[in-house]
């Protein structure tokens, strides 16, 4: 199999020899990363460089170096993709606008290249979200035009271009059997880290000097999986 680790920075692109290499993503809730040995010690790196992974001349992967590591035999490397930059919070306010505008929108503002933008159909009349992070804005207003039946849309990394696509339009076609070298998989659901069914916000009064309380729960998940809270001054 012909596996390709390019690093590109600093004005030069070398293609390192990998090892072990370990790709995870996550819908929606978190960047996507690459981990990746290398016995190379020669080539110079630096965090930031941007790490392009193709497997038989298709790229797999795409994102940038945020930690460089050495050890004995070689270097490990963990990149992540355009999703990481999406992880920083922000306050946005949005009016009559598409979960497809709006996703255009903030890519446009932090310089994310962004290439199909399928629009639900539907536009939110309001959207106000603070000090919340890029990526959970764009989530609430993917679950608000899907409530309006907008239907389900779905962000993601396509080695180095973000994507927003109606899932019925991600079926491949393919099947996996023994035929085209399906020896296993392991499939994995989790609610352990950054998973929250109960928002709480606290923020003191100016006036009375008293702690005022703003909760937001999801009875459903709160039902199911037993209260997992989240809680912040403001």
């Amino acid at each position: 199999m012909d596996i390709k680790l390019i690093i590109t920075g600093d004005g030069r692109t070398a293609e390192l020899p990998c090892g072990s290499v370990t790709l995870k993503s996550k819908r929606l809730a978190a960047a996507g990363t690459m981990e990746v040995f290398t016995p190379d010690k020669s080539v110079p790196l630096r965090c930031g460089m941007e790490a392009r992974l193709s497997v038989e001349g298709t790229d797999v992967f795409a994102g940038y170096l945020f930690t460089v590591g050495a050890e004995r035999g070689g270097r490990t490397l963990i990149a992540a993709d355009s999703m990481r930059y999406l992880l920083c919070k922000d306050t946005k306010a949005y009016v009559n606008l598409s979960a497809a505008e709006i996703v255009r929108d903030i890519c446009g503002e932090r310089g994310l290249t962004l290439g199909t933008a399928e629009d639900g159909g539907v536009k939110l009349e309001e959207l106000t979200c603070d000090q919340q992070t890029l990526l959970d804005i764009i989530s609430t207003a993917i679950d608000e035009s899907e409530k309006m039946g907008g239907g389900r849309l779905t962000l993601f990394d396509d080695a180095g271009v973000l994507r927003l696509m109606r899932e019925e339009n991600l079926r491949t076609g393919l099947t996996l059997t023994g035929e085209n070298c399906l020896s296993g998989y392991l499939a994995t659901e989790e609610i352990g880290q950054d998973t929250y069914n109960r928002i709480q916000l606290v923020r003191k009064n100016r006036k009375t000097g008293r702690r005022e309380f703003f909760v937001k729960e999801d009875a459903g998940s709160i039902e199911r999986w037993g209260v997992l809270q989240y809680s912040e001054n403001v």
